[in-house]
């Protein structure tokens, strides 16, 4: 009797067994649709949000205003960016020329014409007590010295013509004459730069040694500005007084080539002539201005 019985309860056993299986698989088939429910429940909600923001977005209203905003950001970031940029780069007027900007290139001075046409008034010879406080205009010579011959900033001054265009000296034995209708000093052009001055073997004439100025010695001009140029002795020529130095003249106010501003120094000398008050040569130095 009790194999018996024990054998109902084991058939009845196994049917519970699979009912409580089956209801387990059922919980876990109601949780996990609990749970996927829920997430698509979430994914809704977030679709839902972004949808309803988009919408914000695109109604007319809103979206002019955030137009608005973002322009008045950008306007904001390009000005404070170009407030950067002139920070950096703008450089005050007076650094530009010392970073090396081109200046504006001083006017010209006039070319001097020849003897024909003339440039500028003669100024006279005039009473000066104190040479050294002598003074020009920047662009005309001041000072002439040639030291092999003992000269040290002789005073210049400006000379005309006398008589049948003869060229004139200076009354004062002692300074030089600058033939103010040829070239200036450190110019080249058609015609050379003339100076004079009195000589001779008798008396303190300013060019009384100038025979022993030779081919290679220096001569220095100085200008009213202080700038000095310094010439280079190229020829020294000797002609009589009288027709042969006047031929001579047509040359030695010419440059010695059409690219080299040139110099050419006029005295008297030889021997002395008491009847005419004069010396029977004239001497012409010319010279070349140094490159520097």
């Amino acid at each position: 009797m009790k194999k018996a019985k024990k054998g109902r309860e084991a058939e009845v056993s196994v049917p519970k067994a699979q009912r409580a299986g089956k209801r387990a698989t059922q919980v876990k088939d109601t949780a996990r649709n609990v749970a996927g429910r829920a997430v698509a429940k979430g994914q809704q909600l977030a679709t839902d949000r972004r949808a309803g923001k988009n919408a914000r977005r695109c109604k007319p209203g809103r979206k002019r205003w955030l137009i608005g905003v973002i322009a008045l950001v950008l306007l904001i970031a390009g000005g404070i960016t170009a407030a950067i940029c002139l920070w950096d780069h703008e450089v005050p007027p007076e650094e530009v020329s010392q970073e090396g900007a081109p200046e504006p290139e001083p006017e010209p001075e006039p070319e001097p014409q020849g003897p024909p046409e003339g440039n500028e008034p003669l100024i006279p010879e005039m009473e000066i007590p104190d040479w050294s406080a002598y003074t020009v205009a920047d662009n005309k010579p001041r000072y002439l010295s040639i030291e092999t011959i003992g000269l040290q900033n002789i005073p210049v001054i400006e000379v005309g013509t006398i008589g049948e265009n003869v060229m004139d000296a200076p009354k004062n034995i002692h300074i030089v004459g600058w033939y103010y209708r040829s070239a200036y000093p450190g110019r080249v052009g058609t015609w050379a730069t003339v100076i004079d001055g009195h000589g001779g073997g008798l008396g303190d004439g300013v060019f009384k040694n100038l025979p022993e100025l030779g081919i290679g010695g220096e001569i220095v001009i100085e200008m009213g500005d202080g700038k000095k140029y310094t010439y280079v002795v190229a020829e020294k020529v000797l002609k009589t007084k009288g027709a042969e130095a006047d031929a001579y003249m047509k040359i030695a106010d010419r440059p010695l080539d059409a690219e080299t501003p040139t110099l050419t120094l006029i005295t008297c000398t030889g021997q002395w002539i008491r009847a005419e008050q004069t010396y029977t040569h004239r001497l012409f130095v010319k010279a070349a201005l140094k490159k520097e």
